[in-house]
């Protein structure tokens, strides 16, 4: 955890101090987590929209009395149902005082720690893989939150009928749905590598190019912090009322210092819990060992590493340590060659705002004379493919429950993964950098169609699966039901290979 009365600016490996983080930068942010066996957060709060007074009644339910926060001038800033906390805004000399005096009665106070984009920005490049359009899915049955520093939510590959929803988490950049401002286009980028489409004929076309979008913006131009990223979150999971009918997947190209079991890995591990999928960016920090970042290093987190173009090992992709399985699997991410012309790197949709500025910018491409795309690289790119290849198999088994008048199986997220496991292409280099291996959606896909043919047997699996993960990192331990079909004879033939053929194993164990 880091000090929480810090007088001094953290150090950055990017060069620049953090908003929330650094001190010098104006109020710390804080994660304040509700004592056990008291009052509880039933619902997701987003208390900068309400006038002061009524944010302080609300937060008095909690134990968080209005005297208090006067006195120390706190300002909040969400309540988090999930995480059980309030993220609140304090100035750095007061932090000390203001956390002694919660710890007292039983709160537990942390400073949020930093948050940054994972993005590999190097010189030109051309060419993305478009999206596999088979079996007529493009996603559109699914919501993609995606947060990140924001988004164009009116460009020509992602129109605004396709944005569900927008909120900015970043105090200092506006209002509560100004998502549009970015310094680099790293969120519009990401998004349209999850579902851009065409523009007037362009080749440029995400993996799924009819999801909807909710964009919660959670960077500034510096970063975020964990408080911001874990409000995102918590927003995210109030999107909807049932993510089996209505399947959910957050994409995190961000990361960050911090342990599998903090704060924010918590919170990761129960929406995960809850059937909404958690994708995350592995982290640029390869090729050393342990280098995964947060919240990629949660146990259940879906851990994304990544290959270049031409399906090597990119150097820059975090590894775990030896014997661990942080990285789930690999895609692409794009290669990294500096200075020299590069056809290996990320094509994606550019913020339309940056669009004069960087018009004439080697890293920009245009299409009929229009700036509407750049180029970066990084695991940042490799997550949010994956992100729209799994709204594909969401909503291919969405579709098969659904013709039979049935919603998703409660694990079936878990499910995923092991189809993407067992169909993954193999890549050259370490278990603990390479995962399972390349993400192959038309194998993916093909393995998913067969065993659809039994919805009981997938069911039971699912099941299996979300009772190990409940049992490991959930409030009530559950035992597994006893599978059925073509999952018991698994279990009863090949017990020892379970866990690398199916995946409950490697995936539970991080």
């Amino acid at each position: 955890n880091l000090p929480l009365d810090l007088p001094t600016p953290l150090p950055d490996p990017k060069g620049a101090g953090v908003p929330g983080v650094d001190a010098n930068l104006g109020p710390v942010h804080l994660i304040v987590e509700l004592p056990e066996g008291g009052a509880r957060i039933a619902r997701f709060q987003d208390y900068r929209g309400l006038a002061t007074a009524a944010a302080v009644e609300s937060a008095s339910a909690y134990g968080l009395d209005a005297e208090t926060l006067a006195r120390h001038d706190a300002q909040l800033q969400t309540a988090m149902p999930n995480a059980q906390a309030v993220w609140m805004n304090v100035a750095a000399p007061k932090v000390t005082a203001l956390r002694t005096e919660l710890e007292a009665r039983g709160f537990k106070v942390r400073r949020a720690g930093p948050m940054y984009r994972l993005t590999k920005e190097t010189g030109p490049l051309s060419g993305m893989p478009e999206a596999r359009e088979t079996r007529g899915l493009d996603g559109k049955d699914v919501l993609v939150a995606y947060l990140d520093e924001g988004g164009d939510t009116d460009h020509p590959a992602i129109p605004n009928a396709r944005i569900h929803s927008k909120r900015n988490f970043v105090p200092e950049d506006g209002g509560l749905e100004d998502v549009e401002t970015e310094s680099v286009s790293h969120g519009t980028h990401g998004m349209g590598i999850v579902g851009g489409q065409s523009v007037d004929g362009s080749p440029y076309v995400g993996m799924a190019p009819g999801v909807r979008f909710a964009v919660g913006k959670v960077l500034g131009a510096q970063g975020g912090s964990e408080a911001t990223v874990m409000a995102g979150l918590e927003w995210a999971a109030s999107l909807v009322p049932d993510a089996l009918k209505q399947p959910v997947i957050v994409n995190l190209s961000l990361g960050g210092p911090g342990e599998p079991d903090s704060a924010l890995g918590r919170l990761v591990n129960k929406l995960r819990l809850k059937n909404i999928v958690v994708v995350a960016a592995a982290g640029n920090e390869g090729p050393m060992e342990g280098t995964v970042g947060s919240p990629a290093n949660a146990p259940l987190a879906i851990s994304v590493g990544a290959v270049d173009k031409k399906k090597a090992l990119t150097d820059y992709s975090s590894r775990g340590k030896p014997g661990t399985d942080l990285v789930s699997w690999l895609d692409f991410g794009g290669g990294v060659f500096f200075g020299l012309p590069n056809p290996y790197e990320i094509v994606s949709a550019l913020n339309r705002k940056l669009a004069d500025a960087m018009a004439e910018e080697p890293s920009t491409v245009k299409w009929k004379d229009k700036a509407l795309y750049t180029h970066m690289s990084g695991t940042s790119m490799a997550a949010p493919h994956s992100t729209g290849k799994l709204a594909l198999l969401a909503e291919r088994m969405l579709r098969a429950y659904r013709e039979k008048g049935r919603d998703l199986p409660n694990g079936y997220s878990f499910y995923l993964e092991t189809v993407v496991e067992r169909s993954a292409a193999k890549v050259e280099g370490a278990p603990e950098a390479v995962g399972a291996g390349l993400f192959d959606t038309e194998a993916a896909l093909k393995l998913l169609d067969s065993e659809l043919s039994d919805l009981d047997a997938v069911a039971a699996a699912s099941a299996a699966l979300m009772a190990e993960a409940e049992k490991k990192f959930g409030d009530q331990p559950a035992a597994p039901p006893a599978p059925s079909g073509w999952l018991g004879r698994l279990f009863a033939f090949f017990p020892a290979v379970w866990g690398s053929a199916i995946g409950p194993v490697t995936l539970l164990l991080r």
